[in-house]
């Protein structure tokens, strides 16, 4: 997910409204909660301006779901997709209705598998959800708890450039391809669990108090098949040989507390204020064990090759003011102070011994203002101002990395009527030692990032949606942007015949593009009745998505770049009732219409040679002039694919 060209580390995410991204990587894994848009009840997503709340990834960027929504009739709902590539989902969702006037119960169970499009990019996924609530007239609580478990296959290698136009290889993985006989089977395991406990109290008229607790555990691990390893490094001892093939397992067991408490005031006369506290604390286990060895004898000297943990706390407190001048204007003042601790310490597979020591107190205050100019015209300004901590591989590549500044500017017009409604809005993103990712991924498929000094993201972003015509409904929006470095230096190696770095070679570049941030991205959709009255509807809405050209790193280069891409979509929805009772939903996708091969990411690196060199027998290796090289992969997505899913709700 990337919002204005904005990686993924640098969105937050919030599930009723605790922090969802990692805390040491700021990244957000969905695949750890299979199936949690089953009980989405509603999702928001903020650019530019982010209201304050606690937590790693805020940025400028934030998406908010909400799960808490409180259903007062009983209900069953029953669903089952099938689809390409071995595409097979279930769940069932089954909800009290308001018991007793004051008891709610809901229950999910979801079941996902796929054979994936890359090969061996498998996945077994399964989820569980339940709620309860209580309710009062001046008071509620309400329990969640979350399982999760997931079995995937890696597929995080990506595949070489030159692959994508051979038919037998398009799909091709190389993870496992080690394995001295056939592939292995390299997977990712884990599982997570959270429990979300919510309490709000009414304290008299416009006087709320809520408080909000969240334990989350997960322990998982990466596993892969390596040749002709040393022994040595894994503390394995072998009479027979010095060297093996392993498989080995990257482990992580980590857990996360939060709790929140906030006061919501709006009984002043035109004002509304809003009080929070946060606190969080993050333990994360990081270690390396072998699960077995090839070769027929062998001793382990340690149960585990590398081990160390990271802590992390944080510490925050924010104030939300509103004013109401008029009934058509109001303006307001955001400020959010963040305090964090990270601390790292022990024996990294990679890095060796480590030790991290890292504060950072961080401050985000922030305008904004509303007008009414009519009833169907309104008007928005706001200024913001972000700061953002480093995170631990951005430490452990760069003990001098510097903390994130960001100063944004926005402004909006929306305007409203009942068959028409349109948005345009303005946006200057300016950042100060912004960590962009620079191409590279780490030995675990994680994008590197990278601090550069001085960076701009800026556009216009329009969204239409109308209902004018009969029978069709309209929908459109798109971003026009230009995201640069301002003087951004590149280095790259030059080694010798021995491989041993003889110097650097620096370029400077004055406007270079910012990786991953294509400077057009659009979507349009209609959705078209072909008939609808009391008992039946039948709905087809194509939809298209064109994004422009991208660069895979911050170098300019035409051989870095992604070809521009469009993906036509067509789903077809039969709706109709059983009895007056019960709603029956049938649904039939073809993704990718048009069949069309394209790739929406990947990874690149440089280096430079004082000898000539044009072949080394590496795949994914190319070199344009026998002095300069690079690795380049991609990741090609899906052909044309289907899917059929039905669902019956029982009211």
């Amino acid at each position: 997910m990337r919002i204005r060209g904005v990686d993924p580390s640098h969105v937050q995410i919030s599930l009723n409204g605790i922090p969802f991204n990692d805390p040491e990587s700021s990244l957000s894994f969905f695949v750890d909660l299979p199936d949690i848009a089953s009980s989405i009840d509603e999702a928001s997503v903020s650019r530019g301006f982010v209201s304050s709340r606690a937590g790693v990834g805020g940025f400028g960027t934030a998406v908010d779901f909400n799960l808490n929504k409180l259903n007062l009739k009983p209900f069953a709902l029953l669903s089952t997709i099938f689809g390409s590539y071995g595409l097979l989902k279930s769940s069932i969702i089954l909800n009290s209705g308001l018991l007793e006037n004051k008891f709610n119960v809901e229950g999910r169970l979801s079941y996902i598998q796929s054979n994936g499009f890359i090969e061996r990019s498998h996945s077994k996924l399964k989820s569980l959800f339940i709620s309860a609530s209580k309710v009062k007239a001046n008071s509620s609580l309400k329990l969640n708890l979350i399982y999760g478990n997931e079995i995937t296959g890696q597929a995080w290698n990506g595949v070489p450039e030159s692959y994508l136009h051979i038919d037998s290889l398009y799909r091709f993985n190389f993870a496992g391809t080690e394995a001295s006989n056939g592939y292995y089977d390299d997977i990712d395991s884990y599982q997570q669990n959270h429990i979300q406990l919510f309490y709000q109290k009414v304290i008299k008229k416009n006087v709320d108090i809520n408080f909000i607790f969240n334990h989350t555990f997960g322990s998982g691990f990466y596993e892969n098949y390596k040749s002709n390893q040393d022994l040595s490094t894994y503390y394995l001892e072998s009479s027979i040989s010095s060297t093996a093939d392993i498989i080995r397992q990257k482990w992580l067991r980590n857990r996360f507390l939060f709790a929140n408490m906030f006061l919501d005031l709006s009984h002043f006369k035109n004002q509304k204020h809003l009080f929070g506290l946060s606190s969080s604390y993050y333990k994360g286990g990081h270690f390396g064990r072998v699960k077995d060895v090839k070769v027929d004898s062998f001793q382990y000297l340690k149960s585990e090759y590398y081990d160390n943990t990271g802590e992390k706390s944080e510490q925050s407190v924010y104030y939300k003011n509103i004013y109401f001048l008029t009934k058509k204007f109001q303006f307001g003042a955001d400020l959010l102070f963040r305090f964090v601790n990270y601390y790292s310490k022990g024996l990294d597979d990679y890095y060796g011994g480590i030790t991290i020591s890292n504060q950072q107190f961080l401050l985000n205050p922030k305008l904004f203002s509303h007008y009414m100019v009519n009833r169907h015209l309104s008007m928005d300004i706001s200024a913001s101002y972000y700061e953002r901590e480093p995170f631990r591989d951005d430490i452990l590549r760069n003990s001098n990395v510097r903390k994130e500044q960001l100063l944004d500017f926005e402004f909006g017009l929306v305007y409203n009527r009942k068959k028409f409604n349109s948005s345009i809005n303005f946006y200057s993103m300016n950042y100060k030692n912004q960590l962009i990712l620079n191409g590279e991924i780490n030995d675990v498929g994680e994008a590197v990032r990278v601090n550069v000094d001085k960076s701009y993201r800026q556009g216009l972003e329009l969204k239409i949606s109308t209902s004018v015509l009969k029978k069709f409904n309209i929908n459109g929006n798109l971003n026009l942007s230009d995201n640069k470095i301002i003087n951004h230096i590149e280095n790259i190696y030059n080694y010798d015949s021995n491989f041993a770095v003889v110097n650097i070679i620096k370029s400077q570049l004055p406007r270079a593009n910012i990786s991953f941030s294509p400077n057009l991205v659009s979507w349009f959709e209609i959705k078209a009745s072909v008939f609808q009255n009391k008992k039946y509807s039948l709905n087809i809405s194509p939809n298209y998505k064109y994004v422009g050209s991208q660069y895979l790193d911050n170098s300019n280069r035409e051989f870095s770049k992604i070809d521009a891409y469009g993906v036509l979509n067509i789903r077809s929805e039969l709706k109709f009732n059983i009895k007056h009772k019960h709603e029956v939903n049938l649904w039939f996708d073809i993704n990718n219409f048009l069949n069309k091969s394209y790739t929406t990411h990947g990874w690149i690196y440089y280096y430079s040679t004082q000898q000539n060199v044009t072949d080394t027998g590496d795949p994914y290796h190319q070199s344009p002039d026998g002095h300069l090289h690079y690795g380049k992969a991609v990741y090609p997505q899906a052909l044309r694919n289907f899917a059929f899913g039905i669902s019956v709700k029982i009211n």
